[in-house]
């Protein structure tokens, strides 16, 4: 079967799945340990593109001497009750299945720890080849290092790799690695294609 890319890597948050509630309970549940109030719609925004570390940071801004705490417990904590929360995107699955075995499969993330548990939990880690987390990575999206060693260690040319990400942190990380980029149900970020929908990237990879 034809094909315009020969491999394709996903971001995890907001593409493989819905996950925002989850991480507005997750967040929240910290904020609550250390008597704080929940989220703004600001910090929601910002913590469902940013690291784990970054995101701690930025919740606590006002609260800077609680940060460091925070930090440690967000360490401890057990994250399984929030993994019941994630959705799986609608698609998702028939997807993947069209795809695995014609091109390669890879995912991109600012998640950590948690990225592998997620994806055997929904039985999708056997789709993908390479998963780079930023437990993988120095420099963490929109830095295009997590891009370039997928790029790297599938030996393709940068032109022959379609990225799909939500968010600007996704756009830049593609630019700056010389990435086709497509946006994923979100018109308002500069990409080489805008997707609505799981199926709408079928007829962008495969011809």
């Amino acid at each position: 079967m034809p094909i315009n890319f020969n491999a394709v890597i996903f971001d995890c948050d907001g593409v493989l799945f819905n996950s925002l509630q989850s991480n507005i309970d997750y967040y929240n549940h910290i904020l609550e340990k250390f008597g704080l109030p929940p989220m703004d719609d600001e910090t929601i925004a910002y913590t469902h593109m940013a690291t784990s570390e970054q995101s701690i940071i930025y919740a606590f801004r006002n609260a800077p001497q609680l940060e460091a705490s925070a930090q440690e417990y967000r360490l401890k904590m057990d994250y399984t009750p929030f993994i019941d929360k994630l959705q799986l995107e609608d698609g998702l699955l028939e997807l993947l299945k069209i795809l695995h075995g014609h091109v390669k499969l890879a995912i991109d993330t600012n998640r950590s720890s948690s990225t592998m548990n997620i994806l055997k939990r929904f039985d999708i880690a056997k789709f993908f080849e390479i998963v780079i987390t930023i437990l993988n990575v120095r420099n963490p999206k929109p830095n295009p290092e997590g891009l370039l060693v997928i790029a790297e260690k599938f030996k393709l040319p940068k032109k022959d790799i379609l990225y799909i990400g939500d968010s600007t942190i996704d756009s830049l990380a593609a630019l700056a690695a010389g990435i086709p980029f497509a946006a994923y149900k979100n018109n308002a970020i500069k990409a080489d294609f805008h997707v609505s929908c799981m199926r709408d990237i079928v007829p962008i990879v495969m011809i």
